[in-house]
């Protein structure tokens, strides 16, 4: 990434990985648990894991990062003010859109979760009355329809904050007051100190050539960019194009390989400020060929196997990607997830956004 950061005075960063003409660096913004989380968390009294508490509790949500790591992406890089990135955003969340099929659909099937919130039932449905034979009741909610128009100031409210105060505005302005607010009155475990606390952290990215191509992804916490380059290191020597697109010749080491590296994953990956975790083994050529040898071109090898642990969940389709190439050669691949779709379904009161639930995922 080269854009604008001369032009905006930044000094040169110890955690960047010099490419090319530029420099690569990660931002890891991953949301941080709440100061009072446990381990026990989400156990009931016999030792199960309540899914409840876990995806649809106050309980289950992370201190935020989103804020921090967009605002400090764009203070260090961008070539146009925060207000004026922010605009377009703020204009759509004020002036509103007109609800999809999908979008529609979507809110319909989240009606049992995000209705039994009152703000984001009030947020997310319309009021639709219902007449009763003694007067009117308290008015029913329904979702939007397609075409309906989805107006939602108090976000563009927040939004304006944001663009005015920067990341204080959420970690110990307005919104750091609202939010914590709502976990004192409902349970939850987010204080205002939290969220005064969270700090996003530049990190030197993790990198292999593959092919003459040179890999770069994220670090830890992330798990997944250090699987992806092990991965890599196994098939590089491999030529699976020889052996056909989507054969089954092709696929057997693919998954193979795959089931080897989400072993190490699950087993040895975590979070750095807590654990130590043996990566350079993981990425280095020597451990890529015993990891090749391994492989078992007759049969499927089950996990149970290779003793890898059990993974507690499903994966989930709510993680959102998307990668984008300026001009001037800058790159951003930026990944977020709220771990289920609209988050743990609870919404900040005056504030205009969901929750995560990304505690869950921890």
């Amino acid at each position: 990434i080269r854009t604008c950061a001369a032009a905006n005075r930044v000094p040169p960063m110890p955690q960047a990985l010099p490419i090319g003409r530029g420099e690569a660096v990660a931002l890891n913004f991953r949301e941080t648990a709440p100061q009072a989380a446990r381990a026990d968390l989400f156990l009931n009294a016999d030792g199960s894991v309540n899914r409840e508490r876990a995806t649809r509790s106050l309980l289950s949500t992370a201190v935020p990062g989103s804020v921090a790591g967009l605002v400090q992406v764009q203070r260090r890089y961008g070539c146009l003010p925060l207000a004026a990135v922010m605009q377009p955003a703020i204009r759509l969340a004020d002036q509103g859109f007109p609800v999809g099929a999908e979008l529609a659909r979507s809110l319909r099937e989240a009606q049992p979760w995000l209705g039994a919130d009152p703000t984001s039932r009030r947020l997310f449905y319309r009021a639709a009355p219902v007449l009763a034979r003694h007067g009117a009741s308290p008015p029913s909610m329904r979702p939007y329809r397609p075409g309906e128009l989805l107006r939602q100031p108090e976000l563009a409210a927040s939004l304006r904050c944001i663009a005015t105060e920067g990341e204080a505005c959420f970690y110990r302005g307005r919104l750091a007051t609202a939010l914590a607010e709502l976990m004192r009155r409902r349970g939850g475990l987010i204080r205002e100190a939290d969220l005064a606390r969270y700090r996003a952290q530049w990190m030197r990215p993790l990198q292999t050539v593959f092919r003459g191509h040179p890999v770069l992804t994220m670090p830890p916490p992330s798990g997944g960019g250090a699987t992806l380059l092990q991965l890599l290191n196994v098939l590089a020597p491999l030529d699976l194009a020889a052996r056909g697109l989507n054969s089954a010749a092709t696929i057997q080491p693919m998954v193979e390989a795959m089931n080897l590296a989400y072993r190490d994953r699950n087993r040895l990956l975590g979070d750095p400020d807590q654990v130590a975790m043996p990566l350079d083994q993981l990425l280095s050529a020597r451990y890529a060929e015993s990891q090749r040898r391994q492989l078992r071109s007759d049969r499927h090898r089950p996990a149970a196997e290779l003793e890898a642990e059990r993974s507690p969940a499903e994966g989930g389709t709510n993680t959102t990607h998307i990668s984008v190439v300026d001009r001037d050669g800058g790159l951003v691949a930026t990944t977020t997830t709220l771990n289920t779709a609209y988050g743990n379904g609870i919404s900040v009161p005056g504030a205009g956004f969901l929750l995560n639930n990304e505690m869950d995922d921890f």
